[in-house]
């Protein structure tokens, strides 16, 4: 087929958008390269970008409709995706106007039934985040993110809100205890430091010790340092020490911060080591340190927030029954094979066993199950002696606590008394 300029006369925005619309039907998410290519399949004419862009534009007004129509139609749309999806929550938050007789829209809250079911065999770490709508109205997306068995992105409940203020996120967070969390205790909450969710864990019972836990996303506390001081040096040091297993390592970290300044140091002693540091949080974030599993979800939605709201609810429903299929086909060949565990904590797993066969098992108290156990030298660093015990599944090394799996030195001693490392890893 011979290749014709993208500028015939008959070939415009309106025949371009006809053409568009059952691709942008099966994927949102069409690029423009994409709707270049469709066209020239269709016709033989390569359209320029801009026309491929605004043909793409009109496609979607018929597909969903502009802002007020979208919104207005937002109830029905819900409706359906409830009615075609059981057990799909939805919760809105409307408001009766004073001068017409309408009500104005002010939050509303879905949740799929999938997710719901699935949470409880996922890491108990809720990862929370809002983003802004780029469109006709100053609207905001909020969205908390679990992380599954396999370490992979695990997104739960959706909300769309007026504004991100502590009453939304108040909403939010009480919907998402509701309707996923439940009964289930000991979650932790990962945030940034954003007012309205700050003031929203200290004013909900349910979000505070000891039935759940809030800490601070590191990546936005380093954020918010080193506004504050500006030596890189002190900036290394403080990741460090928030991601330092030991105590012993966080303690010389911060000796090492103090030195440089002391403001830094006491600015960072104000906030509860438990809330921002890896061996202070019992062990509660998994190793989860940042909020970015949601951000990265935020980012794959980031091609419909600027599109009515109906193409992003949609967006988020096409993600989850993606992922859902792709997991489900991956989980079934594991299971054909007989596989244990999931690929990314064998990983781990399996690491720790390795690096096991390189320390000296020391000695082994039988009455308190305690393991002594010395890290092999390596580059001038190991030496180290760590205790391992054995029943309380702790080491002083910290990992066992923080990953919720045998660290390499506990795997020594299993070794040594034959004891299943495997029956150790939390299920």
């Amino acid at each position: 087929m011979d290749t014709f300029n993208g500028n015939h006369f008959n070939l415009d925005v309106d025949l371009i958008s006809l053409q568009l619309i059952p691709h942008l039907e099966v994927s949102i998410r069409h690029k423009i390269k994409e709707c270049i290519t469709s066209i020239h399949w269709e016709y033989g004419c390569t359209i320029t970008k801009t026309k491929a862009y605004l043909g793409s534009k009109r496609a979607f007004k018929i597909i969903y409709g502009d802002w007020d129509k979208s919104i207005a139609s937002l109830p029905r749309y819900m409706a359906a995706l409830k009615h075609f999806n059981p057990g799909t929550v939805v919760e809105w938050k409307l408001e009766q106007s004073a001068t017409i007789p309408e009500y104005i829209f002010r939050y509303v809250f879905w949740a799929f039934k999938r997710t719901i079911d699935g949470f409880v065999n996922c890491r108990p770490v809720i990862s929370i985040d809002g983003t802004l709508v780029y469109g006709k109205y100053d609207i905001k997306l909020l969205i908390d993110v679990a992380v599954d068995v396999n370490g992979q992105i695990f997104p739960l409940a959706f909300a769309i809100c007026a504004n991100e203020s502590q009453e939304m996120w108040a909403l939010f967070l009480n919907h998402l205890k509701q309707h996923i969390v439940k009964q289930r205790s000991d979650i932790c909450l990962i945030s940034d430091w954003h007012g309205g969710i700050l003031s929203s864990v200290e004013d909900f019972p349910d979000w505070q010790e000891p039935y759940a836990y809030h800490c601070y996303c590191v990546r936005h506390l380093k954020a918010n340092f080193q506004k504050k001081y500006l030596n890189k040096d002190l900036h290394d040091l403080m990741w460090m020490a928030a991601t330092d297993h030991q105590q012993c390592k966080f303690r010389w970290r911060m000796e090492s911060i103090r030195q440089l300044d002391k403001r830094a140091y006491n600015w960072l002693m104000r906030h509860e080591l438990h809330k921002w540091t890896l061996h202070a949080d019992g062990g509660r974030q998994w190793g989860t340190i940042t909020t970015n599993v949601s951000e990265s979800f935020n980012r794959l939605l980031k091609s419909a927030r600027g599109f009515p709201v109906i193409a992003m609810v949609r967006m988020t429903f096409k993600q989850m029954a993606e992922r859902f299929v792709e997991r489900h086909k991956g989980a079934s060949e594991l299971m054909e094979r007989g596989v244990e565990f999931m690929p990314i904590p064998m990983k781990r797993f399996e690491k720790y066993r390795r690096r096991a066969h390189w320390h000296s098992y020391l000695q082994y108290d039988h009455s308190r199950g305690v393991f002594e156990v010395r890290t092999a030298i390596h580059q001038h660093r190991g030496n180290n002696i760590h205790i391992v015990n054995e029943a309380s599944r702790l080491c002083s090394c910290g990992k066992w606590t923080m990953y919720h799996m045998p660290c390499s030195h506990a795997m020594k001693c299993f070794q040594q008394t034959g004891l299943g490392a495997t029956n150790y890893v939390d299920r």
